[in-house]
């Protein structure tokens, strides 16, 4: 017999980076303990084949093989243990059909499908951010006010976010394929609870031993300060469609966001104020309510959804002294990356006291980037002169 084979299908920003982390590195203990998270490689793995099911190109446009979706489920069905675990968060926007197609692919095996949730209160800041460092150029005020309107469910942004985050319509849609008794939907602890209450909470919708994958192998998607997301934002719309996305998604999604933005983030961040925080706590009762009266299954706390009220002020401006300080950030870390590409070693001058040898110019995205990144100093610059 095969596995139980788990399904864990989103939604965004509810620790998913976290979790998949853990899945990895985990990877072997996961498996000697009998459950597999299939493929060799990363979680961008389960991605590709994530796509293959949702019909989606790669990031150059290309098709995926379909080869790719069934090389993870024939080593999920072939598995001699007791469940396999598979995770995509954007699979929350599957459709009945797309749930119905990747559920039947899995037959004979036992499928159950797990979505972890978040309050809203977290995720919709969480979700501009995302979409930022994903392209995007709206502002905080228009994305939080498309979403709070009932109108701006029928047009982007308001359209993806709710087709991604209305967790009643997400666990409906894959109920139809496995049953609500085949949903297990996983709370994310509220804010200031230890990370490993999410890690539990999984550990318990995928039958497994949180213990086997010790607590020091996460990774934590880092959100970054209002300065950096503004700086990131305003880039997007300086660079409109002059990046191709694959270049984007590894220069500027991964490596200027993620890695040089997120490392150095201030304390003010981006959050609802006090009215549209008891919209979105409104929203979470409706969430929950729906979840219980749909009769999936749930670890945690249904009442985690509902959210609180930060403390302190609404979002603040972004300061132009501390958008220029993120900027430079950007330039030093772009400045040194070309440098390692190019094979020179941190320093002005080589060993021998020289400039070192010029490199072939193979770097055009990059160099792209930092110039652009030139411009946005200077315009924050002349702006603060003024």
């Amino acid at each position: 017999m095969p596995p139980i084979c788990y399904l864990h299908v989103g939604g965004y920003k509810t620790g998913t980076t976290y979790l998949q982390h853990r899945l990895i590195a985990g990877r072997a203990a996961l498996r000697a303990n009998g459950v597999l998270v299939p493929g060799t490689k990363g979680i961008g793995e389960h991605g590709r084949a994530g796509k293959v099911i949702m019909g989606r190109p790669d990031l150059r446009g290309r098709p995926i093989p379909d080869a790719v979706w069934y090389d993870l489920r024939d080593e999920m069905l072939a598995f001699d243990g007791s469940a396999a675990v598979y995770s995509y968060e954007e699979l929350c926007a599957a459709t009945k059909q797309q749930a119905r197609r990747m559920v039947d692919d899995l037959a004979p095996a036992e499928v159950r499908v797990v979505l972890t949730a978040r309050d809203l209160v977290r995720v919709i800041p969480a979700a501009w951010q995302e979409v930022v460092q994903g392209g995007q150029q709206w502002t905080w005020e228009q994305y939080v006010d498309t979403i709070t309107s009932r109108a701006g469910r029928a047009v982007p942004p308001g359209r993806a976010f709710w087709r991604n985050n209305d967790m009643v319509a997400v666990a409906g849609r894959w109920a139809g394929a496995v049953g609500a008794d085949g949903v297990t939907v996983v709370t994310v602890p509220r804010s200031g609870a230890p990370a490993d209450v999410l890690w539990e909470r999984y550990c318990a919708a995928i039958g497994t031993d949180p213990a086997v994958v010790p607590p020091d192998v996460a990774a934590v998607n880092e959100s970054l300060d209002i300065a950096s997301a503004e700086l990131l934002r305003r880039f997007n719309v300086r660079t409109a469609d002059s990046l191709p996305a694959h270049v984007y998604d590894r220069e500027v999604k991964w490596f200027v966001a993620k890695d040089v933005l997120a490392a150095r983030s201030g304390t003010e961040r981006v959050q609802l104020d006090g009215p549209r925080a008891s919209w979105a706590r409104a929203e979470g009762q409706r969430t929950a309510d729906g979840l219980r009266s749909l009769g999936v299954r749930v670890e945690g706390d249904l009442g985690d959804l509902v959210g609180t009220v930060a403390d302190g002020p609404s979002t603040p401006a972004p300061k132009a002294e501390e958008m220029l300080d993120a900027a430079i950030d950007v330039m030093a870390a772009l400045v040194q990356r070309l440098g390692e590409r190019a094979g020179t070693k941190p320093g002005r001058a080589s060993a021998a006291g020289s400039r070192p040898e010029p490199q072939p110019a193979r770097l055009a995205p990059a160099d792209r980037a930092r110039r652009v990144a030139g411009r946005l100093l200077r315009d924050a610059y002349d702006r603060k002169r003024r």
